[in-house]
């Protein structure tokens, strides 16, 4: 017979009559008495018969993110550039204050899901509201987002990215997570990535290289009608002539 004391009442096992069965006594303060009950399987049997489940305690609080990956060759190696845009509406929706601040997590995994590297921050915004002449401005689809952006410098391969953003006060995370391949072969004509951007200004007189220029990246791929498109896109592999020019013509329809 085993015996189990918790505080003010004692559960006491015996075997029963019936071999499918065990018996146990409570005794309690109040209450005594005895108890049939059919005997229960081992717990090594529950565990191989009932399948593992999981539910995701956030399930409900992860509002998916727009986001743009692009890259571009960067030496021997691959530039990436990662721009998204956190839904405001789902992110700051307990937020009082016009400034806040976001749990920024960025990971790289390698094909087998083993962690290359990881960026983690924290991200403050603004928020300004405009004023009543302005204010049909708000209901926009660009001022219904908070845009974040990230470089990572790789070796070509293919790799696992995951975002994670968490919002401390209505523990709201939003997410994102796809595989990549980056890889640009030395020969032949390539074009990188095409980066969608909202603008695109120079930062110098000349713009020899993505350095000399600002580029604000459009991960949710959304403009005013009265708004210009930009794109910005690297191509590789041009056949020089004897002076190092090169000479070509990008069309798009």
């Amino acid at each position: 017979m085993a015996v189990w004391r918790y505080e003010s009442f004692t559960l006491a096992f015996r075997g029963g009559s019936n071999p499918n069965s065990w018996v146990f006594d409570w005794a309690g303060d109040r209450r005594r008495g005895r108890r049939l009950m059919p005997r229960r399987p081992p717990s090594a049997q529950i565990f191989r018969e009932t399948p593992p489940r999981y539910i995701d305690p956030y399930l409900r609080r992860k509002p998916s993110v727009p986001h743009q990956v692009t890259a571009f060759r960067e030496g021997n190696g691959v530039r990436v550039e990662i721009s998204y845009a956190l839904p405001r509406s789902r992110m700051m929706s307990e937020h009082d204050s016009r400034v806040y601040s976001i749990d920024d997590g960025l990971f790289l995994f390698d094909r087998t899901w083993n962690e290359i590297a990881s960026d983690r921050r924290q991200v403050n915004f603004s928020w300004d509201e405009p004023d009543s002449a302005t204010r049909t401005r708000m209901d926009s689809i660009r001022t219904s987002y908070l845009f974040d952006r990230s470089q990572l410098n790789l070796d070509p391969g293919t790799y696992h990215l995951v975002l994670e953003a968490r919002d401390p006060v209505s523990h709201t995370i939003a997410t994102f997570r796809d595989a990549y391949t980056f890889a640009y072969p030395d020969t032949g004509l390539i074009v990188s990535d095409l980066l969608l951007a909202s603008k695109i200004e120079p930062r110098s007189e000349t713009q020899d290289s993505h350095r000399d220029l600002a580029i604000d990246p459009n991960p949710i791929r959304t403009f005013d009608a009265d708004n210009p498109v930009f794109v910005y896109l690297e191509v590789y592999n041009l056949k020089q002539n004897a002076f190092g020019r090169t000479d070509y013509q990008i069309t798009y329809q």
